[in-house]
């Protein structure tokens, strides 16, 4: 895995892993701690009161518990140490719902998909990026969020500072940057 990580890496493409949700506050989920790869840990992006999280297997005894929630604020679950890259959104993801509709779901698996979008905004911007570009871009001047279990803190991602300010804010006709 760690060579086909490199590989891709190597080719000029992101490989976006989530970190894991575990609650491991010394390690990061395989294949997240491989070196090329882009770990991603979670923050919520809204005040959504307190919430408690499963284990993979039961949720007697929680995993462990936010008593309060914020916009930026660390998510207890999230793997992390300081092999961890970037923090995006991770509850109260939307996806299609079995049967029609959608549902809610969170984790880090809902976070990494959040950088990958935001590394393909980047790379359709400047196809000459790197991962590396990718990733400085999606770090430089994004807010730090502490993980008050290691108090490590570890940068939210953030693209605003790569594209120049447009617009009214309200998607109208041909914009190109509403």
């Amino acid at each position: 895995t760690s060579n086909a990580i490199d590989d891709l890496t190597a080719l000029g493409i992101v490989v976006v892993v989530s970190s894991g949700n575990d609650a491991y506050d010394a390690g990061i989920g395989f294949p997240a701690c491989v070196a090329n790869a882009v770990s991603v840990g979670g923050v919520y992006d809204a005040n959504i009161g307190s919430i408690s999280w499963c284990s993979p297997t039961t949720c007697t005894p929680p995993l462990c518990t936010d008593t309060t929630t914020a916009a930026d604020q660390f998510v207890c679950h999230t793997n992390s140490s300081s092999d961890l890259d970037v923090l995006a959104p991770d509850w109260r993801t939307a996806t299609s719902a079995i049967g029609g509709g959608t549902t809610n779901f969170g984790g880090t698996s809902a976070s990494a998909p959040y950088v990958s979008g935001l590394a393909a905004l980047l790379f359709e911007q400047d196809p000459s990026r790197t991962p590396s570009d990718a990733l400085t871009l999606m770090t430089t001047g994004a807010p730090m969020v502490v993980n008050p279990d290691n108090a490590l803190s570890f940068p939210r991602a953030d693209v605003s500072l790569a594209f120049p300010v447009c617009g009214d804010g309200v998607a109208e006709g041909p914009e190109d940057c509403d």
